[in-house]
């Protein structure tokens, strides 16, 4: 009995399970039921270009019928047609919501740009892929000018030969020729094309070669049915062009000189892409003429492709460029220019940086019908000049080369405003006549206007003279010489030019202090309280010592960057001090760093955001000279008061190097 009472309690227990199992299987189909159904209902897509120019207008469309609504129509307006008109620039989001269901709706941002593309630029670096080598190239469309949409999309005239991905990539399916079209998305309607060859060779020929030099002829079916040649130019040498030379071959453009006397009926024959380019009263111009083959001039251009997007140049400094043309035998002479010579001029394909900025370098046919625009960035120049006075009569300071150690770390992790790198060059312990000629070396001689230079120094400081000459002078070696403000201030003014100083020592704030008397600190030895005679003086070494700058307005070319804090304004000087007018700095420990470098080289770090910017500014990664000083003051303001010249300056010290 017991035996039958277990086999029943068995046989109950599986029933139970797999009801269990039943059920949640149930449970699971249905809500993946209602996931799915819910996927379905709320699925509404939103396809079209994300940008548009102001003035211009795109075309948006959904998945299904829908009502359209913009969020401003102060920035871009969109019809019940889905077409968004570009009024000015900014950033709007348009609303899309079901007519079926007015609960499933779809929200996208679209950009107004200020400036519609005017023209664009494809970067090509082959012309020519082979199904046996090279199957892939990357293309680059850069559109002008600079403040336009660089979004595009990409056609490809015969996707069977070569297809064209989003970003621009080409990949060879099957011999033949093809054109690849960019196309600018902001409403501008503008477009530009190139011509690739799809190869299907062991040995690829070269993308342009010479035939029959040396030679009189190019003989009967010389070239008869090659499917890789494209370009040729025939060499002067040659007078007769023979029977079915070129026949059945894909040759496009064909460079014929005026030594051709004889060209054979068929010589061309099946040669339907066929452009010879030809001199006006030539014998090969009458026989094209007479036989219905496509001629051209030799100096026609279908395309200019530089063979860079973009240039960076130093300033003062030279590089050259380069372009290729299309067809490549073509004989036409290209004509360069820059659109803004203050910026940088063109001779013999190369470029010589006269200013910061930027600007376009344009190549265009001698006509102007054809033409290449390249971006050119000049960056200035960044110098640093760091020194230590580490030596006194009792012993080393070890803390003032420990400034100068985090100064030069700080240094290599950042760049200029325009993403130009420092040079950085340190000394320790010299006098101050040797100070002086470090100066003429590392700052004056080698600099231009546009560059910038820093001078930052680490050293004993007088703050306890009041004289005009003496107040807040720098101790040199062993305290037997010393820099006085008036006298840096000149020194430094004839660098080329912006000019940065960052002074750690005892009272350099005379250098930039007006009638107000220094700041009050807890420290117990601050020197005199104040001094009328010098407040009447009203010390201002560096800004007296400024001869100004000529610097011009910025450029069109150069656009918004210059007026929101680029690296080169009116004035000579940028100075930042560790104390002020009579006050002492301090340090951190005698042998670590001082006070003022550790906060401003903290302020700026070594690595991911920069802490000052966070904390006083807007985060963009565009370091401020008022938000730097705003970061040390705050950390060191228990101690000692920092100064700055000028004050809320917004001139862009340092951008994260990438």
């Amino acid at each position: 009995m017991l035996f039958y009472r277990r086999i029943a309690a068995i046989l109950l227990c599986a029933v139970l399970l797999a009801c269990a199992c039943f059920a949640a299987a149930a449970e699971k189909d249905s809500v993946y039921a209602e996931l799915r159904f819910s996927s379905k209902q709320n699925q509404l897509v939103i396809n079209g270009s994300r940008v548009v120019a102001k003035g211009k207008s795109i075309t948006l469309t959904a998945s299904e019928k829908v009502t359209w609504k913009s969020s401003d129509r102060k920035i871009a307006t969109i019809s019940k047609k889905g077409v968004v008109q570009g009024i000015k620039a900014g950033e709007v989001k348009i609303t899309a919501k079901s007519k079926a269901n007015p609960k499933v709706k779809t929200t996208v941002r679209i950009t107004v740009t200020r400036k519609p593309v005017k023209t664009i630029s494809i970067i090509v670096p082959a012309t020519q892929l082979n199904l046996k080598g090279q199957t892939t190239v990357q293309l680059e469309a850069v559109a002008s000018p600079a403040s336009a949409a660089q979004k595009f999309s990409w056609k490809s005239s015969d996707p069977k030969v070569a297809s064209i991905s989003k970003s621009g990539e080409v990949t060879a399916m099957a011999r033949g020729t093809v054109t690849i079209t960019a196309r600018a998305k902001d409403g501008s309607g503008v477009q530009a094309s190139v011509e690739l060859t799809v190869m299907d060779s062991d040995q690829e020929l070269p993308e342009k070669i010479r035939i029959g030099e040396g030679e009189t002829e190019i003989g009967d079916d010389a070239w008869y049915g090659n499917q890789d040649l494209k370009e040729a130019e025939i060499a002067k040498t040659v007078r007769r062009i023979g029977r079915r030379a070129f026949a059945k071959s894909s040759i496009r453009y064909l460079y014929i000189p005026n030594s051709v006397e004889q060209i054979e009926e068929d010589a061309f024959d099946q040669c339907p892409n066929l452009v010879c380019l030809t001199w006006g009263s030539s014998y090969a111009t009458r026989w094209c003429a007479a036989h219905g083959i496509k001629r051209v001039s030799p100096d026609y251009v279908s395309a200019i492709i530089p063979r860079e997007a973009s240039l960076t140049v130093g300033n003062g400094a030279r590089k050259g460029t380069s372009v290729r043309v299309q067809p490549s035998v073509s004989r036409a002479k290209l004509k360069w220019t820059s659109s803004n010579e203050q910026v940088f001029t063109i001779s013999d394909k190369t470029v010589f940086g006269n200013y910061p900025g930027k600007a376009e370098l344009i190549v265009s046919s001698e006509d102007g019908s054809v033409s290449a625009r390249i971006p050119v960035t000049v960056q200035a120049n960044y110098r640093a000049l760091l020194f230590s006075e580490s030596t006194f009569k009792g012993g080393v300071i070890g803390r003032n080369r420990g400034d100068v150690k985090l100064m030069r770390e700080m240094l290599e992790t950042v760049t200029g405003a325009d993403g130009g790198s420092y040079q950085i060059i340190a000394y320790d312990d010299l006098t101050a006549e040797e100070v002086y000629e470090k100066i003429e070396k590392h700052l004056i001689k080698p600099s231009r206007d546009g560059d910038v230079s820093m001078f930052f120094f680490a050293s004993h400081g007088d703050y306890y003279s009041t004289s005009d000459e003496w107040a807040g002078r720098l101790w040199c070696k062993n305290k037997e010489t010393w820099l006085e403000l008036p006298t840096l201030a000149k020194r430094l003014s004839k660098a080329g030019g912006k000019v940065i100083v960052l002074l750690e020592s005892c009272g350099p704030g005379a250098a930039i202090r007006g009638e107000e008397t220094g700041g009050e600190t807890d420290q117990d030895d601050a020197g005199p309280e104040d001094a009328p005679a010098f407040a009447d003086l009203a010390i201002s070494a560096f800004a007296d010592a400024d001869p100004g700058l000529t610097v011009r307005q910025a450029t069109a070319a150069e656009g918004s960057a210059a007026k929101s804090g680029g690296p080169f304004r009116t004035e000579k000087f940028l100075v930042m001090t560790a104390s002020d007018y009579l006050e002492i700095s301090y340090m951190v420990s005698a042998n670590s760093c001082n006070l003022f470098p550790l906060w401003l080289t903290r302020g700026v770090g070594t690595a991911g955001k920069m802490a000052a910017d966070t904390e006083f500014g807007n985060g963009d990664g565009k370091l401020t000279l008022n938000e730097l000083y705003q970061y040390v003051y705050k950390y060191t303001i228990h101690k000692q008061t920092p100064r700055v010249y000028p004050e809320n300056s917004s001139y862009v010290l340092f951008l994260r190097k990438q």
